[in-house]
C-alpha cells in the first residue's frame, strides 16, 4: 500500500478532511505538456528517476539510496536463470510470480542502467544522446519497479516505446533544477526511517532543504487528493523529526506539475497552526497501527529514525552521488 492509497482509506480520509479547505482547490493550471500515448504511470516513473540522476549530476554531494528496481532484482537474483519467485497472500493465493528467464533480464537491465547512470552522474556535459539513452534506462527501470508498487511483473523491461522516450526528455528539459535541488540538504527519494515501517512502507521524492517536494506526472491535477498525501508525508517528517533531530525540519511541502510545468508550495505553518492538526496528525497513526500492526518488542520505545530509510540498528546507509554503489545500498523492500 502506498501513502496515496493509505490516505484514501475511509478513517484516514475522513480526519484529514478536517485540514483540507472547504471549496474545491483550484490551481488554475494549464497542460503545457500532454503525453504522446496513454503510457499509464510509466512515464511518470521514468521521470522522477530521470529527475533524480540529473540533480545528483548537479548536486554530487546529494544523498541517495538504493533504486526500488535493484530492491527488487536483489529480492529475484537468486533464481535468475534457475526457477521461480512467488509472492502469496495470507491465504496461500500467489498474487505475483518471476521466474528465472524474467529475472535473469532485469539483472541485465539494472547493472547496464547502473553503467550508464554513473557515467552521466560524473559528466559536467552530457550529450543529447547520452541523456537519451538513460531516459531509455529509466523507461526500463519503471518497469520493473511496478514488481515493487504494483506487484505487476513485466517480463520485458528491455523495450522502450520512442514516444515515451521523447515524453521523458520534454518534460526533462521544462524542469526548473534551480528551484527543485539545494545547495544545502539535498536528499533524494528518501524515507522515514522507522515511521516508513509504521505504514507499510514510504518515502518521498526528494527533501531539499527545508522543503518536502513531490513530483506528479498527470494531465490533470487533484489537488485535494494531493494536499493529503503531502499532509501524510509531513506527518511521517515530524515522526521522524521526534525521534532523530537530524532529520530535517520541513518547513515547505509542495508538488512539482511536471505536465503543467509549475510547482504547488505550501508554508507548514498553514496547517501546524490548525486547532485540528494535533488530533488528526493522532488519528493518522492510530489508524495506522491498526491497518500494519507492528512486533511486540517494537511498541514501546522505537528506535531512532535515520536518514537512510533504516533504523539505528540497520546497516544500510545512504549514498552520496560518487560513491561506490552497490545492490545492497539503501533500504527498499521488494515488497509493501
Amino acid at each position: 500500500m502506498s501513502v496515496d492509497d493509505l490516505t484514501k482509506d475511509s478513517a484516514i480520509h475522513a480526519s484529514l478532511a478536517r485540514l483540507l479547505p472547504d471549496d474545491d482547490i483550484k490551481l488554475g493550471m494549464r497542460l503545457r505538456i500532454p503525453p504522446r500515448r496513454n503510457s499509464g504511470p510509466l512515464v511518470g516513473t521514468a521521470y522522477d528517476y530521470m529527475v533524480r540522476f540529473e540533480l545528483e549530476r548537479q548536486h554530487p554531494n546529494a544523498l541517495t539510496r538504493r533504486w526500488v528496481a535493484e530492491g527488487a532484482v536483489e529480492t529475484v537474483a537468486p533464481i535468475a536463470g534457475l526457477g521461480i519467485f512467488e509472492i502469496r497472500a495470507g491465504n496461500g493465493e500467489i498474487r505475483a510470480s518471476v521466474d528465472g528467464e524474467v529475472a535473469a533480464r532485469w539483472v541485465t537491465v539494472v547493472r547496464s542502467a547502473r553503467k550508464a547512470h554513473k557515467a552521466y552522474v560524473a559528466d559536467p556535459a552530457p550529450s543529447a544522446e547520452a541523456r537519451r539513452s538513460l531516459a531509455c534506462h529509466a523507461l526500463r527501470l519503471a518497469r520493473i519497479d511496478t514488481f515493487v508498487r504494483a506487484e505487476y511483473v513485466d517480463v520485458d523491461p528491455s523495450r522502450v516505446e520512442p514516444a515515451d522516450a521523447e515524453d521523458v526528455l520534454e518534460l526533462l528539459e521544462a524542469t526548473p533544477f534551480d528551484r527543485l535541488g539545494s545547495r544545502d540538504l539535498l536528499w533524494l527519494n528518501p524515507t522515514f526511517g522507522d515511521q516508513s515501517t509504521r505504514v507499510g512502507g514510504a518515502d518521498a521524492d526528494i527533501i531539499s532543504g527545508t522543503s518536502l517536494l513531490d513530483l506528479k506526472t498527470v494531465k490533470t491535477p487533484t489537488p485535494r487528493g494531493d494536499l493529503r498525501q503531502l499532509l501524510a508525508y509531513l506527518f511521517l517528517a515530524r515522526a521522524a523529526r521526534a525521534t532523530d533531530p537530524s532529520f530535517p525540519a520541513i518547513v515547505t511541502i509542495g508538488i512539482y506539475y511536471s505536465r503543467q510545468c509549475q510547482p504547488w508550495l505550501l508554508p507548514v505553518h498553514g496547517f501546524t497552526q490548525m486547532t485540528e492538526f494535533s488530533d488528526v496528525e493522532h488519528e493518522f497513526f492510530e489508524r495506522a497501527e491498526t491497518l500494519f500492526p507492528r512486533p511486540l518488542e517494537h511498541k514501546g520505545r522505537r528506535p531512532p529514525a535515520r536518514p537512510n530509510g533504516g533504523t539505528a540498528g540497520d546497516s544500510p546507509k545512504p549514498t552520496r552521488t560518487g560513491a561506490k554503489a552497490s545492490a545492497r545500498q539503501g533500504s527498499a523492500r521488494p515488497t509493501r
